[in-house]
């Protein structure tokens, strides 16, 4: 099978922004291995496309409302939220390949990265 008709069979995997489990239990029997790799490669690309996936420093009640504000500013993505004890405080957001980091953690690396090159300088 060529690249395009797997794409096609990939999007027609998903019911809206969600992955029909069904419709991929019917479509990778019919697959030879290196079509079932760029099948999964396409399904993971639209995924990726169809979520947000957050990530706090803790689960509290910051998570319901990152949720709403997260639906308002991408409106039809499914939001994700993981847990990352390791951030400071603020959030990561990863958006198809974009990746925000808006956290303590990150301006205090970039404050060491900063002073470490003028040292050096």
């Amino acid at each position: 099978m060529d690249k395009k008709t797997i794409k096609n069979l990939a999007q027609k995997s998903f019911k809206g922004n969600t992955l029909d489990q069904s419709k991929v239990k019917k479509i990778y029997p019919l697959l030879k291995r290196a079509g079932l790799k760029e099948y999964i490669r396409q399904l993971k690309k639209l995924s990726d496309k169809n979520n947000v996936f957050l990530t706090l420093p803790s689960d509290s009640e910051l998570s319901a409302d990152a949720i709403k504000i997260f639906s308002k500013t991408f409106p039809g993505k499914n939001i994700k939220i993981a847990i990352d004890p390791s951030l400071i405080g603020g959030v990561r957001i990863k958006h198809s390949d974009t990746i925000y980091e808006l956290s303590i953690r990150d301006q205090l690396e970039e404050v060491l990265k900063s002073v470490t090159e003028y040292e050096n300088w």
